[in-house]
């Protein structure tokens, strides 16, 4: 299947949406270290969890805020959310808005954050009672744009530790591991955020976003400390991004793109982990488990428009494994089936793996 006609199968059931790339810190006033941005939605059994997290940290050094941006809530959220701002009137900020989604809400809370650095926390998880002290004085030790965390990941009775390596670099680079885990891990500078917001009405846009806030850093430091604590449950928004058969699943396949485009459109430089992002977010099992249950005529146009994208990279081998490598020819070749197959059985290896590390709590 050529290019055009695999456009033309993919655009009849999918609907190709604009990334704006405009500025989301819009205010020059800053007024503390460190903005906490959390979107609420439906939250009223997580929000005192996790805004207590942060209101009873063991720091007093540091000044912070916390920005609640409740985005249409139909439940009593804003009316805890208004019992918090009364009661800290000097750390504590609400807005509201109309259902627009947790892109919108986090950008809404960016134009209005006036902390040196960001931190992103989703409604249903929590940071560690040292987050603050923990991240911001490495952020004074170092001077670094982005500070990263390790992070517990916790279900029911269970959790795991989900270690990343210690990094303290100028520039990402070829500095692979950077790329691994989440964009709420920790904080980001303010100045990043400037030219950068969140991709408002898509899916999997904080894990895609990171491609240009991590590379934007002048200094990237990486702190295997377990300070922010993710929860699975049933409600989560992953819950049924990962299970859907929807066709906004292929924002995979655009997004990814438009926000290299836009990278270098503000002057980010292809990098060598840029390479293996390229792999994660198009050609490892992570595409093959958010698009596997689209129809079989759609995943076969996908797979001939991700061929014509990658073979418009520039994909540097050297930072791919031997099995990287032939995933990415499988798809550079447009070789569905072969993909298929191997992307399958990475799938299955890792789920296997993932079972691993869970203690009782």
């Amino acid at each position: 299947m050529n290019y055009e006609k695999a456009k033309d199968i993919i655009f009849e059931v999918y609907k190709e949406k604009p990334y704006a790339g405009e500025t989301a810190c819009h205010t020059d006033d800053i007024g503390y270290d460190i903005s906490f941005i959390i979107p609420l939605y439906n939250s009223e059994a997580y929000i005192h969890r996790c805004v207590d997290s942060v209101l009873y940290q063991d720091s007093s050094e540091y000044t912070y805020e916390i920005i609640l941006v409740d985005d249409g809530s139909t439940d009593s959220t804003a009316l805890i959310a208004k019992e918090y701002v009364d009661n800290h009137p000097n750390n504590i900020k609400m807005i509201k808005q109309e259902n627009a989604g947790i892109s919108s809400a986090r950008n809404k809370g960016l134009m209005l954050a006036k902390g040196r650095y960001i931190a992103l926390i989703d409604h249903d998880d929590y940071i560690a009672h040292d987050y603050i002290r923990v991240i911001m004085d490495k952020v004074k030790e170092t001077g670094a744009d982005v500070v990263k965390c390790a992070r517990i990941e916790e279900r029911e009775k269970e959790r795991k530790i989900i270690h990343y390596p210690e990094i303290d670099v100028k520039s990402i680079g070829e500095s692979i591991d950077a790329f691994k885990g989440y964009i709420w891990e920790g904080v980001v500078a303010r100045q990043i955020w400037e030219k950068v917001c969140f991709p408002e009405g898509y899916w999997y846009e904080d894990m895609i976003t990171k491609a240009l806030v991590y590379r934007m850093a002048e200094r990237f430091v990486s702190i295997d400390a377990p300070l922010y604590v993710h929860t699975s449950n049933e409600s989560n928004a992953s819950h049924f991004v990962w299970n859907s058969h929807d066709y906004q699943s292929l924002d995979q396949l655009f997004l990814l793109k438009k926000l290299i485009d836009h990278g270098r459109q503000i002057g980010i430089d292809d990098t060598l982990a840029l390479t293996k992002l390229i792999y994660k977010e198009w050609c490892g099992s992570l595409y093959y488990s958010r698009t596997r249950k689209l129809p079989y005529r759609v995943k076969l146009a996908a797979c001939a428009v991700r061929a014509h994208y990658i073979k418009e990279m520039n994909i540097e081998c050297k930072v791919l494994s031997k099995i990287e490598y032939l995933m990415v020819e499988f798809v550079k070749g447009n070789h569905y089936i072969m993909w298929t197959i191997a992307a399958a059985i990475l799938h299955l290896t890792e789920r296997i793996r993932n079972r691993f590390g869970w203690v009782s709590i």
